[in-house]
């Protein structure tokens, strides 16, 4: 299967990925306790998690970790003939990205089963600031990768107009919402309708030399 190809069903899969994790899931009962704001009840929730939805977690940040390196290489192959050296950036800064979500998922998973198994209420704020501190900086360096895939774009001309720009304000929103919290909204919004555009023209347009 051609990269190009591979990354736009990538790119739809991630919006199921996040409807399911957001939108899904909860209806069914599994709520993740990031979006749990008092402990002795995300505790609870934890311990009451079912491996298949542990590891289903698991899987989901394994699976957010590739599509960093794909999407970048993906859009490298597709511009590194006009903006090369701006598509190397993205790629390294992809894959740094990448790290963090696995990483942050299993140091998560790790704390959070020793609190659960000591009833240490009082230790649960640390785990939430390492958890958000990890999610920050993967949000962060997410910015940079489709900052600066927006840019290239713009550079070499190619992919629509109009999702070139909403890829550099969707790469500013990721990269600042450490700071700014209502932009998350905003992402999310987003999120569905940059991926879902990027991955419908890469499937319809696999040979970067036709544009």
């Amino acid at each position: 299967m051609k990269l190009q190809k591979l990354g736009g069903y990538f790119c739809i899969a991630l919006v199921f990925v996040y409807l399911i994790i957001f939108m899904v899931s909860p209806i069914l009962g599994f709520k993740h306790i990031s979006v749990i704001p008092d402990p002795v009840e995300a505790m609870n929730t934890f311990e009451n998690y079912s491996i298949f939805f542990r590891i289903f977690m698991l899987a989901v940040n394994i699976f957010i970790a590739i599509f960093y390196v794909v999407f970048a290489m993906t859009l490298r192959e597709r511009m590194k003939s006009k903006a090369p050296n701006i598509m190397n950036f993205a790629v390294i800064a992809a894959s740094i990205t990448a790290v963090a979500p696995f990483l942050g998922s299993m140091i998560n998973d790790s704390l959070m089963e020793a609190i659960v198994k000591s009833k240490d209420v009082s230790s649960f704020a640390i785990v939430r600031g390492i958890e958000s501190g990890v999610s920050s900086a993967s949000t962060h360096g997410w910015g940079w990768v489709f900052l600066l895939t927006g840019i290239a774009a713009i550079k070499a001309q190619m992919l629509p107009k109009i999702l070139r720009y909403l890829i550099i304000i969707y790469g500013i929103g990721n990269v600042l919402v450490f700071a700014i919290k209502s932009l998350g909204i905003f992402n999310a919004f987003l999120t569905i309708i940059v991926f879902i555009w990027l991955g419908i023209y890469l499937i319809r347009n696999p040979e970067p030399s036709l544009e």
